[in-house]
């Protein structure tokens, strides 16, 4: 019991002393170790001094030969240079490592050299411990009245830091206070060490084939297999503890970011995070610190290859933005295409391998399914990102007069993307659903795990990905419709305007549409502009569906403009035949409008 309670009391100030070192900056941090540094140097003097005095008393032993108790011989005389010297060192080594001011301090620290001095005056050997304790008691009563000055800084650190911390989580809030807080420390580089030392340690055991620990010869767990599986072996071997753990996912959150840094070529800052969290959450759920070897080896496979597939769906998210700016920006620099379509090559092709190799090297369940889905997902929205590109750049071949039914191919493009989308999320719960069912009459408890992620992908992957498809789709159908509805401008009226362009592409009007305000624009361009919002550019009226008496009366308006007996052209006879028909869409007469 009492050796227990003695281990908790040593163990209490090293796991505090511990968290303390991790917390502190680095600034701090090289304080903190310099002091550490110059008290095991106060320690080492105090020990070499008491050796000193050990050697000398030996040396006075009658069993000593009265030729060697010579202090002018040339072996003492080297001993007391070599223990002046040293002492004198770490003298100078402490003052400079503590910064300290005035001689007197530096003098002090040299304290250890009077048994030096006294033996070299001749002084009688027995009493060279009574100058050690000496020596010692002034080392002590130094070192208390060092802390003691040292007391008013550390109590105004420790006041600076609480304001700090204080100003950042009343201005911040709690989770951007933590964030602060763990960018200003040093723990990412600390953990990030420690975990490439553990790694390093790990693959010299498996390369000389020897545990560390017992010193016995072992077999190697992967002799002669890929290099893949050598490293996944370690990796999975170190994570033994939380805090190799949370080293292993700091490593992990910097090669994800490295990986979209080299790949994109953008200063991400966040980029990692997720990644890193994810790594962790599973982890803890599925116990990872807690299981054998070929089990944890399991289970960090399938963990990674999660990582791997969010890596991948970030990138593409990432470089879908900068494929369609290219295509849109009429670019034609050949260097910039081909690292950009190299990427997404790479995004569509490594994710369809992933898929074939988790498929024939595990047992498809659920998890394994949610991974291979990341990964087809990412595949299929890479193609349809290439697809909406080479439209846009068939567009930007169209100089003269572009290519109106450009929105209508993207839109559908991008249709039957989401519903590729849609169908594998929902495949994805049904094999939840169905996973559940078969647990569940097996008579085994159900995982809150699975079903917190399978209610969280419901939401997320299959109704919001419905609602905003049904949403955009209505909001399409409606834009239509108006536009249909609304009668085409007549020459007159194109002719009246002839200085006059579309307000929102800036471009002439050869043919345009009416709103109910009198505003003319291109019928493509009001359609886009109807698809976010249901107002006029220029006014803000809301446009609406014309009634037909409205298209009677913008009939006879058009009719009204000739002289009698004067015959309408053909511009004049096409613009009075779409406002008839505009007529007849109003009065509900045709109704097969259509919705794209």
């Amino acid at each position: 019991m009492l050796i227990t309670d003695i281990q908790q009391l040593l163990i209490s100030p090293v796991l505090l002393q511990s968290v303390l070192l991790l917390l502190l900056p680095l600034e701090d941090l090289v304080t903190l170790y310099m002091h550490y540094i110059s008290a095991a140097l106060l320690v080492s003097a105090e020990l070499f001094s008491r050796h000193y005095v050990f050697m000398e008393l030996m040396d006075s032993t009658p069993l000593v030969e009265e030729s060697d108790k010579d202090i002018s011989s040339v072996a003492h005389l080297q001993r007391h240079i070599v223990a002046l010297v040293l002492h004198i060192l770490i003298a100078k080594s402490v003052s400079l490592l503590l910064d300290l001011n005035g001689t007197a301090k530096r003098v002090t620290l040299a304290v250890y050299t009077v048994p030096i001095m006294a033996r070299l005056a001749k002084i009688p050997p027995v009493h060279l411990e009574a100058f050690h304790k000496f020596s010692t008691a002034i080392t002590v009563l130094w070192a208390a009245y060092y802390s003691l000055g040292s007391l008013p800084r550390l109590l105004a650190y420790l006041r600076r830091s609480y304001r700090s911390l204080a100003h950042v989580l009343f201005d911040k809030g709690l989770a951007d206070a933590v964030v602060e807080v763990w960018q200003y420390v040093y723990m990412k580089p600390l953990l990030l060490s420690f975990w490439c030392v553990l790694l390093t340690a790990q693959l010299y055991t498996y390369y000389h084939h020897q545990n560390p620990l017992t010193s016995s010869t072992v077999v190697a767990p992967v002799s002669g297999t890929e290099w893949y599986l050598v490293l996944l072996y370690a990796v999975s071997e170190i994570c033994a503890s939380p805090f190799s753990l949370l080293a292993c996912s700091i490593a992990v959150s910097l090669n994800v970011l490295g990986s979209k840094r080299l790949s994109t070529g953008q200063d991400l800052k966040q980029a990692g995070t997720g990644e890193a969290i994810t790594m962790a959450l599973l982890s803890l759920q599925t116990g990872l610190v807690d299981l054998t070897m070929p089990q944890r080896v399991g289970a960090m496979s399938i963990i990674l290859f999660i990582v791997v597939g969010s890596l991948l769906q970030s990138m593409h998210d990432i470089v879908e933005p900068i494929l369609l700016a290219l295509s849109a920006s009429h670019t034609y620099a050949v260097a910039r295409h081909a690292r950009v379509l190299a990427l997404c090559t790479f995004l569509f092709v490594f994710p369809l391998y992933m898929t074939i190799f988790l498929c024939r090297m595990f047992e498809v369940d659920f998890w394994t399914l949610v991974v291979v889905s990341t990964c087809a997902l990412t595949s299929v929205q890479v193609l349809g990102a290439l697809t909406v590109y080479a439209l846009f750049l068939y567009d930007a071949m169209q100089k003269e007069s572009g290519w109106e039914s450009l929105d209508d191919m993207v839109y559908i493009a991008r249709g039957i993307t989401r519903a590729l989308e849609f169908i594998v999320a929902l495949l994805v719960v049904g094999a939840g659903i169905r996973e559940s069912m078969l647990l569940s009459s097996e008579g085994r408890p159900l995982s809150w795990l699975n079903g917190t992620v399978l209610a969280v992908h419901c939401y997320y992957n299959v109704y919001q990905r419905l609602q905003s498809g049904w949403n955009s789709f209505l909001l399409r159908r409606d834009a239509a419709r108006k536009i249909h509805s609304l009668p085409c401008a007549t020459a007159q009226q194109l002719d009246s305007r002839a200085h006059d362009v579309c307000a929102i592409c800036y471009m002439e009007m050869k043919s345009a549409r009416v709103t109910p305000c009198g505003h003319l624009f291109h019928a493509t361009c009001l359609k886009k502009w109807l698809y976010v919002q249901d107002r006029c550019p220029l006014c803000a009226t809301k446009v609406t569906t014309v009634k037909s008496e409205e298209a009677a009366e913008r009939i006879e308006g058009a009719e009204e403009w000739l002289a009698p007996g004067q015959q309408m052209n053909t511009s004049e006879e096409h613009s009075v035949s779409s406002a008839r028909r505009d007529c007849r869409l109003a009065s509900g007469e045709q109704t097969d409008i259509p919705t794209s």
